[in-house]
């Protein structure tokens, strides 16, 4: 992961550590050097974010779990299931928090056919939307927010949905529907 506003970068990949790497700041190139490393996942991991104040991240990884920790401890958080362990469509392909503080969301997609929003206060409410028609699946390509954390996109093999988030029910998740 290239990193953004001055966060530290994470590399993700077929490893299952999660390396957290800092700047080294006696060098004049653009160099990182290993800062943490925390042992977390069963599985190779796809992708990570970072939530809008750099405290948290998160990284979706082939077993279908999304693991999430606070910069300050090296203890996690939480871990989010996909809705279909056990699975080889489990997956959890692309992982992104909202940038907006207001909505403090996260969002991520299972390989085939559903797309998870979380309550990023507590971690304890999930929105899970099925995005294949009833009767079959598709795969999932990915998934952005729109610049002011309102909307987001999921992109499947076929193609490209937009949802809004309904910032008046966000306020009372998880009794309320998100999307």
């Amino acid at each position: 992961m290239v990193p953004t506003k001055g966060r530290p970068p994470i590399p993700v990949g077929i490893l299952v550590l999660v390396v957290v790497c800092g700047r080294h700041l006696a060098c004049q190139f653009d160099t990182h050097v290993r800062r943490i490393i925390l042992p977390a996942l069963n599985d190779s991991s796809f992708s990570c974010s970072w939530n809008q104040t750099s405290e948290k991240f998160a990284v979706a990884s082939q077993d279908g779990i999304v693991s999430v920790w606070d910069i300050r401890s090296s203890n996690k958080l939480c871990e989010l299931s996909s809705r279909q362990p056990g699975q080889r469509k489990c997956a959890a392909r692309c992982v992104k928090f909202s940038p907006s503080g207001l909505m403090d969301l996260l969002m991520y997609t299972e390989h085939v056919s559903y797309v998870n929003v979380v309550d990023a206060r507590t971690f304890n409410s999930t929105q899970s939307i099925r995005v294949a028609p009833p009767n079959g699946d598709v795969n999932i390509s990915g998934c952005a927010w729109t610049p002011d954390g309102r909307g987001v996109f999921v992109g499947t093999d076929r193609f490209v949905l937009e949802y809004e988030v309904n910032t008046t029910l966000r306020r009372s998740f998880p009794h309320g529907a998100l999307l």
